[in-house]
């Protein structure tokens, strides 16, 4: 049941700050496009600052073009940068409300600019950019980053983290009133009735066999080399005939990872019905990436009717443990996926059981209630007293985990 909007909620006008925006799949990316469909749900006027506005025009959004370059050590995520027009557009706009979901030099000004101005701030923490560094050789660094992080956040009234593992570490590192703003799923996007039997026919040479995932970036900090340890696992085992490893997404590692796992299948990115499709047709979701502050990934698997296969590390671990859909293992240790996936070979019960409670504990997921949170903040950003005593966390159905056995 989704919940009602605040009683007498006031018309607002809300500036966001977004960074990428218009086609980008980044899970955050579509996580605040879901809050603007929400926010003009309330009847709220929408203003978005980013460096990719939509190429068509969205009703009751209105879009400012920031400059962009893209980072060195990732060419794929780009850093919006600063101009003299910023100023000007947001007198134009006038927010009432201002939401930055950045903390780049855009996010930092406008933090800036909302304090001089007596604009109430909001932030959204939606990547943990910190533990990338280490990936990139820059792991000194942390401390240095999670400073500025502090000071960045603490700047806003109310910080939102997607997950109580994201909301721990935030506040461990100094940051106060964080809040949960979790994610939802769109039912009709994802669901089993996507699944379909020519496509496994293609990825296994039949209808039988065992279709191993990887959905997402293929990056250095998305745990990938456990997903080749995995492949290489079942080529030594001379078990390549009755699995198939599906590699969905692209990124800066998929020529290395088609030469470390030759004869597995990689789809490049993948949108809209051809991404359901492959993900109600696979069997098991590999996802050992420890540096996810929700994964939404493990969510569409859910909804899917697919086993996530999870690192006990990061908010994918949250999502197995409260809907008791999944396995969980040791971070970094391929053999306990690998026998993981096994398990689920061998044990149809347990994948029934799984793929039920999955799909159960989805069903509540919607994006209008988990939205409401987010519209709720908004409401009582100009009461102290009323904005501490909104709950810290959702309510969740919080089931019993099953722990993949350890090799």
């Amino acid at each position: 049941m989704t919940p009602e909007l605040p009683a007498c909620l006031p018309r607002k006008r809300v500036a966001i700050y977004s960074g990428a925006f218009g086609g980008n799949p980044d899970g955050a990316v579509r996580s605040l496009e879901k809050l603007c469909a929400s926010l003009l749900d309330a009847k709220m006027d929408i203003g978005i600052w980013t460096f990719n506005p939509p190429e068509r025009a969205i009703p009751g959004i209105r879009f400012f073009t920031l400059r962009s370059l893209p980072l060195l050590l990732d060419p794929g995520y780009r850093l919006a940068m600063p101009s003299r027009r910023l100023h000007a557009q947001l007198r134009e706009f006038s927010p009432d409300i201002m939401h930055v979901a950045v903390p780049d030099l855009v996010g930092y000004w406008l933090s800036k600019f909302a304090r001089r101005e007596k604009i109430p701030l909001i932030c959204s923490f939606h990547t943990d950019f910190v533990s990338y560094l280490r990936f990139f050789h820059l792991n000194w660094l942390r401390g240095l980053a999670w400073r500025y992080l502090a000071g960045f956040y603490n700047r806003s009234r109310v910080t939102l983290a997607p997950s109580l593992v994201a909301a721990e570490m935030l506040t461990l590192n100094g940051i106060r009133n964080v809040k949960i703003w979790s994610r939802g799923i769109d039912r009709s996007a994802f669901n089993p009735g996507y699944r379909s039997e020519k496509l496994r026919r293609n990825w296994l040479g039949g209808t039988r066999g065992f279709g191993v995932l990887y959905v997402g970036r293929l990056a250095p900090y998305k745990g990938l080399q456990t997903v080749v340890k995995v492949y290489r696992r079942f080529e030594k085992e001379n078990m390549t005939a009755s699995v198939r490893f599906v590699i969905v997404g692209d990124g800066p590692l998929r020529k290395r990872l088609r030469q470390e796992m030759p004869n597995a299948l990689f789809t490049g990115h993948l949108t809209g019905r051809g991404l359901a499709a492959a993900i109600a047709s696979g069997d098991a979701l590999l996802f050992p990436s420890t540096t996810e502050t929700f994964g939404n990934v493990v969510q569409e698997a859910l909804a899917s009717g697919i086993i996530p296969v999870v690192a006990d590390r990061g908010g994918c671990a949250e999502i197995v443990l409260e809907s008791g859909g999944g396995l969980i293992c040791r971070h970094e240790a391929a053999g306990d996926f690998f026998s993981a996936l096994i398990r689920l070979m061998g044990n149809p019960e347990l994948c029934s059981q799984l793929r039920e409670r999955g799909e159960k504990w989805v069903r509540n997921r919607t994006w209008p209630r988990v939205n409401h949170a987010v519209i709720e903040i908004y409401s009582r950003l100009n009461d102290k007293k009323k904005l501490e005593q909104w709950p810290a966390q959702l309510d969740y159905f919080i089931a019993k985990p099953i722990i993949a056995e350890q090799e």
